[in-house]
């Protein structure tokens, strides 16, 4: 916290705030849970990195693969397109 402090005084005029875009930002998600999203709301049997990396999941598309899940059995989840039974947990 003290370096913060002694940093303070040491920015150009006019840098004292930091500038928020006038959009929302989009979230980003790597790896495991939201590449398994990706593939389920696409329905791929076999996992495709061309199709996922990159794929925007909707939130109407993210909370219906919630609500598949939530509602599902573990023999339902284990044929789900996209969702590998396999995988370490």
């Amino acid at each position: 916290m003290n370096r913060l402090r002694a940093c303070r005084g040491r920015r150009p005029p006019g840098q004292n705030a930091l500038p928020f875009p006038n959009q929302p930002a989009l979230p980003a998600g790597v790896a495991g849970t939201v590449t398994t999203l990706a593939a389920m709301a696409q329905d791929l049997r076999s996992y495709d990195p061309a199709l996922v990396h990159g794929y925007r999941l909707t939130l109407p598309a993210l909370e219906e693969q919630i609500d598949r899940l939530r509602a599902s059995t573990q023999s339902q989840r284990e044929a789900m397109a996209g969702l590998d039974p396999f995988a370490p947990t």
